[in-house]
């Protein structure tokens, strides 16, 4: 079953900033989560990433 997990961190941009960045994504365990996280932030041109918390959320369907 699929559920929405909220992923927070940290990766630094092309300007070499480190920035935070925050991902609601949906997923079957928090693993699989962070990485699809990791994955959206490299798309974004986001490198060096680190998804430091995963919690699932309850309030999102």
């Amino acid at each position: 079953m699929l559920k929405v997990f909220q992923c927070d961190g940290r990766a630094v941009n092309k300007r070499g900033l480190t920035k935070g960045v925050h991902y609601t994504v949906t997923a079957m365990s928090s693993a699989s989560a962070a990485a699809l996280a990791t994955h959206q932030a490299t798309k974004e041109g986001y490198s060096f990433i680190k998804i430091n918390y995963v919690r699932e959320v309850s309030y999102a369907q």
